[in-house]
Parts: C-alpha cells; structure tokens; sequence
C-alpha cells in the first residue's frame, strides 16, 4: 500500500512539475538601451541659423507602425547634440523617430501627435519667429541585435521664404524702427508623417502678424514644410503695418520656389 502511495505521488509531482514547465515563456525578452548621439545639422543660415532648435522630440516605434514609447525630451547643449537613450528588445523591428525644434517651457513649437505619427504647423503660427526652425531624423532598426551606441544626424526639413524691399521701396516708406508683418503661404505642406517623411496635402497657412526686428530692407520672413528632393512652388502674400498699425505695403508673389534647407528670398519694388 506504501509503495502504491509513494508511486502516486511521484507521478502527481511529475504532474505538476510539467504543467509548470509549459506555463513559462520558452525564451525571456532581453531588452537594450541603445544610446543615441543627436546631431542637428546646420549647413545653411537661416533667420536663427538653426540655433532656436533647444529639445529633440522623439519616439520609438515598432514594425506594425504602434507608438512603442514616446520618451521625454533630450537637452540640446552648445554644440548641437544631445544623448536620447531608447529601450528596445532584441530580434524586433523598430523606427526611432527624432525632432529637433524649439521649446518654450514644456511646449514644443510645432504640434507633435505620436499617435498619428505626424507633425504639424502650429495653428498660431507666425511671421517672423525664428522659432518655426525644424529639424528631422528616422532611424530603421531591422533585427535589433543590441548596439548600445550609435549616432544619428537630424537635417532641416522646411524653407525660409524671405521678403526684402528694394532700395527704392525702402527709402520711400522710411521706416527706420522695428515694425509688424502678417504674411499668408498657399500651397505649402501643413504638416508631414513621423513614419516615413511623407509631405501632407498642400494648404493655405496664414502667419499672425508680429515684430520683425530691425533690419534694413528685410520686411517678412516665414517657414514651411518642403521637400528635399526637388521645387515645390507656393503663392505669397504679405502685409507691412507700420508702428502705429497703419498697412504701409502689400505684396505677393506666385509660383515661389522652395526647397528644404534652402532660403528664397523675395524682392519688393
């Protein structure tokens, strides 16, 4: 009867050590935290020479395109880099999405939606703010092997579209302090896709007036959302309010070229 016992035993045992067994993943997910090196790329002087951009943005993203974490924004230093640490499991696919701009407090220039994986012009967009500057980075990872560090280089991913008085012009109005422009861009991108660079559709993006510092002959400056591999034209309409909100000028422009990372430069007679 002992050994009967003892025999029943041991099999219930095996028993319930096997149903363990298969209850237990068969291999533990091993993560990794791959230091990123930040780099914002400014090749070419804009109204700020890209030195506005002071948080880069970013998230990381699996294969599926689902928001794997959007992390806190990494400190842009002096030399324009900053480290943004980001976790990721071995064997997987990723995209790590990166955004260098400007950040007043804790709120980013631009309007960032992780979810939809798109950034855009901010509604209260406007005219003469260096702030608007914009810088884009995408690394895809395939079969994460577990790289600690590595370096990414962000590039500027809107035009300047610039407004300047001929000499004519600008001696005609005597202007000789700071004054006020409202400026309005048709045909411009409003936004572009985190995923993979995508352009949005082409629309009207009014800039709210406000002071453009003093500087002769130079009345207007705004920024958009343009492509990188070729001329996208737009239309350009601006106004110049004088200090007392007097409209002292107007002037358009159509079929304007504009290019990523490049200035264009509008002249007004």
């Amino acid at each position: 009867m002992k050994t009967f016992t003892h025999i029943a035993l041991a099999l219930a045992s095996l028993l319930a050590l096997s149903c363990v067994k298969e209850a237990q993943p068969e291999h533990n997910e091993e993560t990794v935290t791959v230091q990123y090196g930040v780099t914002v790329d400014t090749p070419t002087k804009a109204l700020g020479d890209g030195k506005t951009a002071n948080y880069v943005w970013y998230a990381l993203y699996r294969a599926d395109g689902s928001l794997a974490k959007a992390y806190e924004p990494a400190k842009i230093d002096a030399d324009r880099k900053a480290i943004c640490p980001v976790t990721m499991v071995r064997d997987q696919d990723y995209k790590v999405v990166f955004l260098a701009m400007y950040y007043e407090g804790e709120t980013p220039a631009y309007t960032v939606d992780p979810e939809a994986k798109t950034v855009s012009m901010p509604a209260s967009a406007q005219a003469n703010s260096d702030n608007l500057d914009l810088f884009y980075g995408l690394d895809e990872v395939v079969d994460f092997q577990g790289v600690q560090n590595t370096n990414i280089t962000l590039n500027r991913i809107v035009a300047q579209v610039n407004f300047e008085l001929s000499e004519e012009a600008w001696n005609s109005l005597g202007i000789d302090s700071s004054f006020k422009s409202q400026i309005e861009i048709s045909g411009a991108p409003v936004g572009m896709s985190l995923w993979d660079g995508t352009l949005s559709a082409a629309s009207l993006i009014p800039y709210a007036k406000s002071t453009i510092p003093y500087e002769e002959r130079k009345i207007g400056t705004v920024y958009c959302f343009a492509s990188r591999n070729g001329e996208q034209k737009v239309d350009a309409a601006l106004s110049l309010f004088n200090d007392s909100g007097t409209k002292v000028k107007t002037a358009s422009a159509s079929a304007v070229p504009v290019v990523a990372n490049k200035r264009t430069n509008l002249i007004i007679h």
